[in-house]
Order: structure tokens, then sequence, then C-alpha cells
């Protein structure tokens, strides 16, 4: 059972009735919504609810169910677990005479109880009809008053007691205009809608239905009404029929109708990558996920910041589409809308960007010889949230233009500040014309980043230099071994500190200080 207050519609969940069956306690589905206020925590806790409600000619006669159960401890009555019912004014002053009081009589032998029935621990008074004239207690129309239920541990803590309640229907919660007026609006997306509530003691079971009648949701939305609500059909546009059927507290239901146009559907998800063929031939590859019905899309690109109506154009039946008039060394914006037929046209979704590096002047000068070994040495980082020892979704694939061989390089020893080392040996297959390198990240959630991709001979040692390229100071030097030393300087341009990369973490190996005396 849950630890707290909960409300729930017919079929009850099974531990909605802890200690009594529904049908000992005159409870046979027909209620509507209940409320079972409290629970079979210990605490000495009190829960309470209150209804505001402004007096009108259709309101004024209060009608509830109540339903109450209640442990007997050996305590002194008013220590007792209650459940009371009363009416309050605005400043909380309760009214005489509206006040209902259930509690159990512990040691008290000759104390006025209700004549409880007993099952178990708890004594329990079945569902009954209470009747209140808000008239009779001396308020008038148009006065604001409180409708308050309350139920109480024990005070000592070690005994509970709970209540079921069920308010009657009240002719002004089934008017369509207050307190259940409601707005069905066309959203910023053309494939949304949202519908507004002005009450939040209301539940509403939304139904979309083609005009023509056919079911095109399979699980009907059951929500809240407080606040706004955004449907979504993802699978038809055109004209629909929406209904509306409104629950209140008590279990009073009405149903409204409302004919809707539901637009074509943006698609979402965009996501693209470039590639090349090494002779200067540049494409990419653009892909989004359809959330509705259409099965044609637009595409529509140009250089960053172009303007929607002058870039280029294509209509695609393809998910995801190659596009291949790209020049290299500009960053071009991508925009797709899914096309539901020649009228209906979504809004674009995008843009997504790609920036297309410039091709190296000699592609050749890096070439590598067939059945020779090969070191490949890389740093990889993954964004884990929590500390790793290991970074295992990550490794750096080759394969081979004319042949099936492929080679991976995992990572390898230990993380230093965030970064891990990736390894591998390999020889070049006898009858590879191109070599591709790839960058794997096996876990989509987790973003990875690779940094000091480098191949060279077996039989050979490699160090690599990073400049700062504004100043051309040395900022790094990476040994044959792939680590690093850094190099830090004032900002006068003097060298202040070395630090060393080792398996062990990074090291200050070197750092000096220097000032010029100013002349008197």
């Amino acid at each position: 059972m849950s630890d707290t207050s909960e409300i729930s519609t017919f079929p009850y969940p099974d531990d909605f009735f802890p200690d009594v069956p529904p049908d000992l306690l005159g409870i046979d589905g027909n209620e509507g919504v209940i409320m079972r206020l409290g629970n079979t925590q210990y605490g000495a806790v009190t829960e309470r609810i209150t209804k505001t409600i402004i007096i009108t000619d259709n309101n004024s006669v209060v009608r509830f169910k109540a339903a109450v159960v209640l442990q007997n401890p050996d305590h002194d009555i008013e220590e007792q677990p209650y459940f009371r019912f009363n009416v309050s004014d605005t400043s909380g002053n309760v009214v005489p005479c509206s006040e209902l009081f259930y509690t159990t009589p512990g040691t008290c032998t000759t104390c006025s109880t209700p004549n409880y029935n007993q099952l178990g621990a708890v004594r329990y008074l079945p569902f009954k009809t209470y009747e209140v004239d808000l008239l009779d207690l001396g308020f008038s129309v148009s006065d604001t008053v409180n409708i308050n239920f309350e139920i109480r541990d024990c005070s000592p803590g070690g005994h509970y007691g709970y209540a079921f309640l069920n308010l009657e229907c009240d002719n002004e919660l089934m008017e369509e205009t207050n307190p259940i007026h409601y707005e069905l609006e066309n959203s910023t997306n053309s494939c949304q809608y949202q519908i507004s509530m002005n009450s939040d003691e209301v539940y509403v079971q939304l139904n979309w239905n083609l005009y023509e009648g056919i079911d095109i949701t399979a699980n009907p939305v059951f929500t809240s009404a407080q606040g706004i609500v955004e449907l979504e059909s993802g699978q038809i546009s055109g004209l629909h029929t929406v209904e509306l059927v409104v629950t209140s507290m008590s279990g009073c239901e009405k149903t409204f109708f409302k004919e809707v146009y539901l637009g074509c559907c943006a698609p979402q998800n965009l996501n693209i990558f470039g590639s090349g063929d090494g002779n200067g031939n540049i494409s990419v590859e653009l892909g989004w996920t359809e959330i509705g019905s259409a099965n044609a899309w637009e595409v529509e690109y140009g250089v960053a910041g172009f303007t929607l109506g002058q870039g280029e154009v294509v209509y695609t039946t393809s998910n995801p589409v190659t596009l291949s008039q790209i020049e290299a060394g500009e960053t071009y914006d991508f925009y797709v809308r899914s096309v539901c037929s020649t009228e209906n046209k979504s809004e674009y979704a995008g843009p997504i960007s790609i920036e297309i590096c410039a091709p190296c002047p000699d592609c050749n000068s890096f070439k590598l010889e067939p059945k020779e070994k090969y070191v490949l040495n890389a740093w990889v980082k993954e964004g884990h949230a929590a500390q790793q020892t290991s970074y295992d979704n990550s490794s750096i694939e080759l394969s081979y233009n004319g042949s099936s061989q492929i080679d991976v390089c995992a990572t390898r020893g230990k993380i230093i500040e965030g970064w891990q080392q990736v390894y591998g040996e390999f020889v070049v297959p006898s009858n590879a014309t191109n070599i591709n390198i790839s960058l794997i990240n096996n876990n989509t959630d987790v973003p990875c980043y690779f940094d000091d991709i480098r191949i060279h001979p077996y039989n050979s040692n490699l160090k690599s230099f990073v400049y700062d390229q504004k100043t051309q100071r040395l900022m790094a030097e990476l040994d044959e071994n792939n680590y690093a030393t850094f190099y830090e300087y004032d900002s006068e341009g003097g060298l202040i500190r070395v630090k060393k990369e080792t398996e062990r973490g990074v090291y200050t190996i070197q750092e000096t200080r220097s000032g010029t005396q100013k002349s008197e």
C-alpha cells in the first residue's frame, strides 16, 4: 500500500483497500472517483483535504459518501485515531453544527462512539451518504466556504486511521462553461493541439478519432487537466474529432466533442555526417525520425546562415538521404520537412549544421605500404557522470578498400586526467588500396572525444609537437609513447612551468619564477 493518500477509479488497485475489502465497505465500483485519505503508516500523522467553493443555487447542499477505518488502541479517547468533517469560513473559523467526528473508544467505557463493525485489528463504518445544507448553516449565495476532511493517527504514533471519500455530483461541475471550460487550440507544432482546463479538480480522458470515425489512437490519454496538456496524434493529418470525457473528483462525467485540423508533423532527431573518397568528391548523409505518416520529404540546404526558400531543395522518399552537391571549406545548414500531400507540408525541422573541411593538398604524402606493420596510437575521453576505471565503449576501427580485413584498436592502461590511451598494431593487407579509420562509440548516450591520433611504422619512433596558433609558442611535445610534456608561459612569454604526463598522472617537473627589478 502507498504511504500517501491516493485517488483511484474502478477497477481499484489491489492495495487500495489494505484492511477491509470493498464489499464490506459498501463500495461496488459505481462510485466513480474515490479518494483514500490517510494510509496504514504509523507516525502520529494528520492528513487533511480542503475544497473551497463559492456558493451558488446549484451547490448549496454538499453531499458526500464516506467510509472510515480506524484502529482501536488502548489510549485515552483524546489520543485515539479519528476522522473529522466540518465547514469553515475563509478565515478558517469552523461553523458550529457542521462538524462530523468519529473516533474509537480506547480505554473509555462510557464514551459515545458509533456502532462500528470490526475486522481484525480495525473498526470500520461502511460507505454512507452525508448531506450538509450550507444555507442552513448561515451562509448565503456567493459566499466562499471551505469543505474540510481530516484523518489522524493516534497521537502516540503507533496506530493509524484512514477514510474513503466520494463527493456526489454537483450540477455546476457538469456545466461546460464553468469550472470545466476548455480551450482546444493549435500549438506551435502544427501536428499538436493543446487543451487547457480552468479547473484543477477534474480528470480528462482524450480520444482522437478520424472525422470518418476510424480510431487512430491505440491508447487514449488519461491525465489531470491542471495546466496545459499537449496532445499528439503522430499518425495521420487532416480533420479529426477529439472526444473529451471529463470526470470530476466525485466521479461525475460529461463528454464534449470538438473538430480540429491536425497538421502534417515535422520530423525530429536530425542527424548528419560527411564523407569523402579521397579524390575531392564529398557527400553528406542526412537522417531523421518521422513521427507522422509521411513517406516523402523535402530537404533544403545551403551555406550556413542562408534564408529558407533560397537554398538547394531536394525531394526524396529515402531516409536517410545522401547529398553530394557539397563544396569543401564551408559550413552548411540543413532543414527537413515532411510532405503529407501536395498541399499539406509540415514546418521545417532544423537547422542541423556540418563543417566540410578542405581536403589535404597532397593526400598521397601519407601512404601506408602493403604487408608492412604499423602502430596506431591515440587518446580517448568518455563523458560519464560517474568515475570510470576504463573506457569500454570506445575504439578505433581500421578497414581497407580491396580487402575484408578489419583491425580494432582498443583502450589500454589507466585513465590519466580523464583520458585513456588507444593502442593497436596492424599489418596492411597486400591487396588494400585505401585505409578507412572509424572512431567508434558503442554507447550513444555517452559523448566520446578522440585526440592525438598517430600512425607510424612499427620499427620506428615518432614525436609530435603542438604550437599555439597565435603566438607560435611550443605548448606540448608528445613522445614516442604518445605521452605529452606541457609547457606553460607567463604573460611576457617566459617559460614558467613544465609538466610531464605519465602512467601515474601529470607531474610538474620544472618551475621557474623570475622578475625584473625596478630602477630607482
